[in-house]
C-alpha cells in the first residue's frame, strides 16, 4: 500500500527562463504575421480596399478582381475612332475619306461584354457609312468590354493611343433622359497611384453607359441653321434674297420657329444658330454659327434653305452617310406637302476635289453639311474659307449629322406662292420627321 503521506513534487517555476522566452513568443508572432501578410499579399492583392477606378457599384477590390478574369486574348488594334450623330464608328486604321471598308466595321462583327451584369450584345449590321456604326442611343446602361469576333475567334479590342476621362459624348433626350458614354482606354486605368506595374498590358478599350436626367443634361440635340448660310465669299445681305413679295431670311426663321416649338413639345432641345432672322452672322469662322452649334453639343442640324438658281429644292444630305435621316424627313414632306415633285427631290449633294489640298479626297460640295461634319467629312480643311473653321472642326471627332431642306425657288411666283401655302405644313412634316427618325 502506497504511502499517501507522500509529498508531492512542486513546480520551480523560478527554474524557467523568462529572459528566454519572451523573445521566442515576440519571434514566433512576427513570424506568424509575415506569413499571414505575404499569403494575402500573394494571393488577395493587399487584403485591404485598392484605391483604384472602379467599374459600377463594385469596390476597388471587386473591379480589380473582375478586370483580372477578362479574357484578354487575342488582342486587335482600332488606330482611330469618330462619332456622327449619335453614331461611334471604330477604324481599324487611321482614319480618312478614302478608308478601304476592310478598315472598317463593316461585314464584322463586335460583341460588348458588360461588367456589371451578364448582358452580352453582339452588333454585327455596320455599314461603311458614318452614321451606320455603333448606335450609341440603344445601348443600355453598364461597363463594357469591347471584342472583335472573326471566324469564331474572339479578339479584345485596344486602342492605339490612350483615351482617358477626357472623351464624352451625350445622345439626344428621349423621355426626359439621355445616356452618358465614355471611352476609356488607358493601360494605367485601374492602376494605384504607387503601381510599379500596370494591371492592363495595353490601352484595352471600354464603353461606359449611363442613364441621365434632363437636369444632369447640359446639351443641345438639334440645331436649325437658316439662310442665307453666310461664307464671307461674297457679299449677301443678311435678309438673303427678296423676290416676289417675301424675304428669304424671314420665311426661313418663322419655319425654324414653328419646327423648334413643335420639336420642343416633344422633349427636345432645339437651338435656332441665329439670334434674329436677320443677324449678320457668318457660317464660319470662331464667332460665326457653326461655332454656336459646335458649342452647343447638338447631335444633329437641319439647314432651311431658298434657291434662286437652277438647283433643284429638295432635301439633301452627305455622301458619306445613308440617308435615313434625310429620308424620314422627306417623306412626310412628300405625303404632307405639295413642295416635293417626286422622289428625285431626296439626294445626297455632289462630291468635288479640293483645288486648294490636291489630296486626291472627294468632298461633300454642300459646304453647310460638310464643315459640320468635324473631321469625319473632313470640314475645316477644304478651302482657304473652310479653314477659317480649322481651330474648332479639323480635328473635330464629334461630327454633326446635317441635312439641308431646300423648300423652293424663290425666284418663281408661282413656286413661291405653293410655298406660303403649303408653310405651316412643312413645318409639320419636317418635324415630323425628325421625330420619327429619333424615336426609331
Amino acid at each position: 500500500m502506497e504511502n499517501s503521506n507522500k509529498p508531492k513534487m512542486k513546480i520551480r517555476w523560478n527554474a524557467i527562463r523568462w529572459n528566454a522566452l519572451i523573445p521566442m513568443v515576440i519571434c514566433l508572432v512576427l513570424i506568424l504575421y509575415l506569413l499571414i501578410s505575404l499569403i494575402i499579399g500573394l494571393f488577395f492583392k493587399g487584403g485591404r480596399e485598392m484605391d483604384i477606378y472602379k467599374i459600377g457599384k463594385y469596390t476597388g477590390r471587386q473591379t480589380y478582381e473582375l478586370i483580372m478574369k477578362e479574357d484578354r486574348n487575342n488582342p486587335v488594334p482600332v488606330y482611330d475612332y469618330n462619332y456622327y450623330g449619335e453614331s461611334l464608328n471604330l477604324y481599324f486604321d487611321y482614319y480618312s475619306l478614302d478608308l478601304p471598308y476592310s478598315t472598317m466595321l463593316k461585314g464584322k462583327t463586335l460583341v460588348l461584354k458588360d461588367f456589371c451584369s451578364d448582358k452580352v450584345i453582339t452588333l454585327n449590321d455596320f455599314t461603311e457609312k458614318v452614321d451606320a456604326q455603333i448606335d450609341l442611343s440603344k445601348l443600355p446602361d453598364g461597363f463594357y468590354g469591347v471584342y472583335l469576333v472573326e471566324n469564331e475567334i474572339s479578339e479584345r479590342v485596344y486602342m492605339n493611343q490612350s483615351i482617358r476621362f477626357d472623351d464624352e459624348f451625350y445622345t439626344v433626350l428621349r423621355d426626359g433622359k439621355s445616356r452618358h458614354i465614355q471611352l476609356l482606354a488607358d493601360q494605367k486605368l485601374f492602376d494605384t497611384a504607387d503601381a510599379e506595374q500596370s494591371v492592363l498590358d495595353r490601352h484595352y478599350l471600354y464603353i461606359k453607359v449611363e442613364t441621365v436626367s434632363a437636369e444632369e443634361y447640359h446639351q443641345y440635340d438639334i440645331a436649325i441653321n437658316t439662310a442665307p448660310s453666310m461664307s464671307g465669299d461674297v457679299a449677301v445681305s443678311p435678309n438673303g434674297e427678296e423676290r416676289n413679295g417675301i424675304v428669304e431670311a424671314q420665311e426661313m426663321y418663322e419655319l425654324a420657329q414653328a419646327i423648334a416649338e413643335k420639336l420642343a413639345a416633344e422633349g427636345y432641345k432645339v437651338v435656332i444658330l441665329k439670334d434674329s432672322y436677320n443677324e449678320n452672322a457668318l457660317y464660319y469662322g470662331t464667332d460665326g454659327l457653326l461655332k454656336r452649334a459646335v458649342d452647343s453639343g447638338v447631335k444633329y442640324m437641319i439647314n432651311l434653305d431658298m434657291e434662286i438658281d437652277s438647283t433643284i429644292p429638295g432635301v439633301i444630305y452627305s455622301n458619306y452617310t445613308t440617308n435615313t435621316l434625310a429620308q424620314s424627313i422627306f417623306a412626310k414632306m412628300l405625303a404632307g406637302t405639295e413642295l416635293f415633285a417626286d422622289e428625285s427631290r431626296l439626294h445626297s449633294c455632289k462630291l468635288v476635289a479640293s483645288s486648294l489640298l490636291g489630296d486626291g479626297l472627294s468632298y461633300d460640295q454642300d459646304w453647310v453639311i460638310r464643315e459640320a461634319g468635324g473631321a469625319v467629312l473632313g470640314g475645316g480643311r477644304f478651302s482657304a474659307t473652310s479653314q477659317k473653321n480649322a481651330s474648332f472642326e479639323s480635328n473635330n471627332v464629334y461630327g454633326i449629322n446635317t441635312v439641308s431642306v431646300r423648300l423652293c425657288n424663290i425666284k418663281d411666283k408661282v413656286v413661291v406662292e405653293r410655298w406660303l401655302n403649303n408653310k405651316a405644313a412643312a413645318a409639320q412634316a419636317i418635324a415630323e420627321g425628325i421625330i420619327e427618325y429619333l424615336k426609331k
